[in-house]
């Protein structure tokens, strides 16, 4: 790499920490576009922890990289709302557009730029999230922003299938038994008094479906057992 004598060396989306000779490679070093407000959600998956975790803005950090993961010094920020239903791939596509024009912009002035130190207290570590099987033991909100955060793997097992889950909403209904329907529609209790609507399913990769045409083709009733949790689905007639 010393052949091109590069200016600057851009990276995005490595997932991987750089060998320590590309940091003095080029002239103003290595910077890297980081889709969180660091030092908030360093790591693989920051997009993913700040759904789940329930933050209400993000944003982008376009920053120098050093020795350490995600810990250099930062050039620019701007933040953006999460929307309450938006999933990772929906705040994916418009952050990627965010940190393009960002990362134009300091380019343009990258020697000028006076880079700020990040402030080591406000530490938090996005880890690769790899369970995707939904646990009914955790709160309803937890589930559904699970939902979102890992969009489209989050699914449970019924009737030996694996039945992925692209859709859902919480609230609470502290009258409601487990499972219980309601106008044609599955509401499954979970922890707490809070419940989730599920609205939006896959049985395979290729095809989408709403609820109700879902539970046409089911039983009228079943009975599943999670982790120690009944969970009872009564259908009315969907026809």
């Amino acid at each position: 790499m010393a052949e091109y004598a590069p200016d600057v060396i851009v990276v995005v989306s490595y997932g991987l920490m750089l060998p320590k000779w590309t940091l003095t490679a080029s002239r103003m070093g290595c910077v890297n576009i980081h889709p969180s407000l660091l030092p908030r959600w360093r790591g693989a998956a920051p997009m993913q922890h700040a759904i789940l975790s329930g933050d209400t803005v993000t944003g982008v950090t376009i920053m120098q990289i050093n020795e350490f993961m995600d810990a250099g010094d930062i050039y620019l920020q701007e933040v953006t709302e999460i929307g309450i239903k938006e999933n990772i791939l929906d705040l994916s596509r418009r952050l990627s557009v965010m940190g393009s024009r960002m990362l134009l912009k300091v380019l343009d002035s990258i020697e000028s730029i006076q880079p700020i130190k990040q402030d080591e207290s406000g530490v938090t570590i996005a880890n690769k999230l790899e369970e995707f099987r939904i646990d009914f033991e955790e709160a309803a909100d937890v589930i559904c922003r699970r939902i979102r955060a890992l969009y489209p793997k989050m699914y449970f097992m019924l009737d030996g299938s694996r039945v992925r889950v692209l859709e859902a909403e919480s609230y609470e209904f502290a009258e409601m038994n487990i499972g219980d329907v309601i106008n044609n529609e599955l509401h499954i209790r979970c922890g707490g008094i809070q419940h989730w609507f599920l609205w939006l399913c896959s049985k395979s990769q290729k095809s989408h479906v709403i609820l109700r045409a879902f539970c046409a083709g089911l039983e009228a009733s079943l009975c599943l057992l999670y982790h120690k949790l009944a969970i009872i689905f009564q259908f009315d007639n969907f026809s």
